[in-house]
């Protein structure tokens, strides 16, 4: 009974995962921390409470916040008291960031540089023809004064189509031939890349106008392995590739002197070898990983070793390590001869300091940005580094997407406000600060990285995009001697320049007597259950690991995921909204159904049934809403 309700939950999943994939803040920021999550969980992994992000969580929903009409900015604010306790009044304060849209034909100039993976692994599924369709597509919308350009990359870069001001038919045609000759072949050198492609955007830079590399990529060989291993990160990962049946083993030593390796695969300081390949010789593509979610400060040291020979060749056998230490990342190349103790190979020692400042790795992102290039990461498929592109867009200024199909590629340069929210900037260099009156209580915040002294929550955003969208939540607290008080709640106020560099400054008030519309309290329902939610799946995750010998733990992991299914329920009944909430119950009940499968098959009676109820309703909600055709995540129209 229980592997026939997986069975069912497998592709209930699968198939309620498309709505995550919408355009704007919430595909930017949640799609692929919710995609990944349920990757995990449909291959039986239950997410570590490090890899929950309740930030992307809350940029999920489009609120569909009013188009401003005269600034590159709207800000809107919405606040609902929730419940009274004996110590205050409690209540949730929305904010809502909302982009400019603006037609196609009214955006400022563009000069633009695709930079496009062509090593071998775009051949699958047709990657590359996703991507020459879309571009020849794109050709056809690019005005006169917009400039195009084309870099192809794989072991080494090449000018496919210079920097070219797209005021002829001939110069578009020029174009889309240019497209035409990308082929699949060999590995993925981005740097090299990169550079190239900054350098041609140069050529016709547009002041005042949008000067933009766009990066399109399924990643690297080593990404595609790891995925396929469903192999972890944290502040911390070192991967071992090579690329033959020999059984090569990745040490390393902890800053207590402790050592990982495939005998000893867990430490006292949290770090795990999860995945050790070609103990029997069984692939051709093997890989290994050690990571730490939480890295200790101090030397880590790094060596690789043979272990044994699988292959009839005892020549040198090449490899590559990759090295993440916090945000900086490491690539080595080397050989190893011979086998056990006497083939160990130093690779390097390096320092993990937990700064989470920028490194110089990404000086040539800076020096380009200083010059008015930015940078834009599409990951192309569902094998690369989510967390890498990420951070190479964080550095350049841009913004980072996951485009999982053809027709999320088709999509982005089909549409205008897709093609905005990824290219054209309404703000940069926002500053935030929202302020309580003194004695309110601040609980928790929400929405982006966050600084909170006292009763003042300071917030940056470096570039918040045409059309795009942003959602700020706070949870706070009003005394008992201050809930009559009828005076100022909090003020909000933002300072930030144009895509021109023009600046733009607003401050706005929030008063305790100001109305609580319908769809306010709507809302903020809506937000106040993905935070629960969110929180709910790092307790899951703190229990699950934080005693595996424990058994109990599984007891409490599982109320607590059905607890959290009950109330997600009860809101999306009280809200009468049948779309909502699919894929977080989804996901909740499929966690339940990994919780009891690490029970003693004597005490998993009343679970299973608690399972199969789960279930059901799943699927229920599940055709109601594919049946449901809402303008966004919220069914509700404005």
């Amino acid at each position: 009974m229980l592997q026939h309700i997986l069975s069912r939950l497998f592709w209930v999943i699968v198939v309620f995962s498309i709505p995550y994939w919408v355009f704007g803040e919430g595909f930017a920021e949640s799609a692929a921390l919710g995609t990944r999550n349920r990757y995990h969980a449909n291959r039986g992994i239950i997410v570590p409470s490090e890899e929950i992000d309740a930030d992307r969580y809350i940029a999920a929903f489009d609120y569909q916040y009013p188009n401003p009409e005269t600034e590159g900015v709207g800000v809107y604010l919405y606040n609902r008291f929730t419940r009274m306790t004996d110590q205050g009044q409690e209540g949730i304060l929305q904010i809502g960031l909302q982009g400019q849209t603006r037609p196609f034909a009214e955006l400022p100039p563009l000069n633009l540089v695709f930079v496009i993976d062509t090593s071998h692994s775009m051949a699958e599924a047709d990657k590359i023809a996703w991507i020459q369709e879309a571009l020849g597509s794109f050709v056809n919308k690019i005005r006169n004064g917009d400039s195009l350009g084309l870099i192809g990359f794989n072991d080494t870069p090449q000018v496919l189509f210079p920097s070219t001001l797209m005021n002829s038919p001939q110069k578009r045609q020029g174009f889309r031939d240019a497209i035409q000759t990308l082929v699949p072949q060999g590995g993925t050198k981005l740097e090299p890349g990169l550079a190239l492609a900054s350098e041609e955007a140069l050529v016709n830079y547009q002041k005042g106008g949008v000067n933009l590399v766009f990066l399109l990529t399924d990643g690297t060989e080593l990404s595609a392995r790891l995925a396929k291993a469903q192999a972890h990160s944290g502040d911390i990962g070192i991967s071992l590739i090579w690329y033959n049946r020999d059984d090569l083993d990745l040490h390393v030593v902890n800053p207590l002197g402790e050592e990982l390796y495939y005998d000893k695969k867990k430490d006292s300081t949290g770090g795990i070898l999860d995945v050790d390949r070609n103990v029997t010789g069984e692939t051709t593509k093997p890989v290994e990983n050690v990571f730490w979610y939480r890295g200790t400060p101090g030397q880590y040291r790094v060596y690789v070793q043979n272990y044994d020979y699988h292959e009839l060749a005892r020549t040198p056998i090449p490899f590559e390590v990759w090295i993440k230490n916090d945000k900086e990342y490491l690539n080595f190349e080397g050989t190893v001869s011979g086998s056990g103790s006497g083939s160990n190979t130093e690779i390097c020692t390096f320092e993990f300091r937990d700064t989470g400042t920028p490194v110089p790795q990404y000086q040539p992102l800076k020096t380009y940005r200083e010059q008015g290039i930015t940078l834009s990461t599409l990951g192309v498929g569902s094998d690369f580094d989510e967390e890498f592109l990420r951070l190479l867009a964080e550095q350049g200024q841009g913004s980072s997407r996951s485009l999982g199909n053809r027709e999320l590629i088709q999509e982005t340069f089909d549409t205008d406000r897709a093609f905005e929210r990824i290219a054209v900037p309404a703000a940069q260099d926002m500053k935030l600060a929202l302020e309580f009156m003194p004695g309110i209580e601040i609980l928790g915040a929400w929405g982006c990285p966050h600084q909170i002294e006292n009763n003042r929550i300071m917030y940056q955003v470096p570039t918040l995009f045409q059309g795009d969208y942003k959602t700020l939540v706070v949870h706070y607290r009003i005394p008992p001697q201050m809930a009559e008080n009828d005076s100022q709640l909090a003020s909000f106020q933002v300072h930030a320049q144009d895509q021109a560099g023009k600046p733009f400054e607003k401050t706005l008030h929030v008063s305790p007597s100001d109305p609580a519309d319908a769809q306010t309290d709507r809302m903020l329902r809506y937000s106040e259950a993905m935070v629960q939610f969110a929180e709910a799946l790092k307790e899951i995750g703190d229990t699950y690991y934080a005693a595996e010998n424990e058994p109990s733990r599984l007891q409490i992991a599982l109320q607590r995921a059905r607890e959290t299914d009950i109330a997600l329920a009860k809101v999306k009944k009280e809200l009468q909204d049948s779309a909502a909430f699919t894929q977080e119950l989804a996901l909740l009940t499929r966690y339940y159904a990994l919780l009891i499968e690490k029970l003693p098959p004597d005490q998993r009676g009343p679970a299973v049934e608690t399972l199969s109820r789960m279930s059901a309703e799943n699927e229920t909600t599940s055709r109601m809403s594919s049946e449901a055709a809402p303008v966004s995540r919220m069914s509700t129209e404005r």
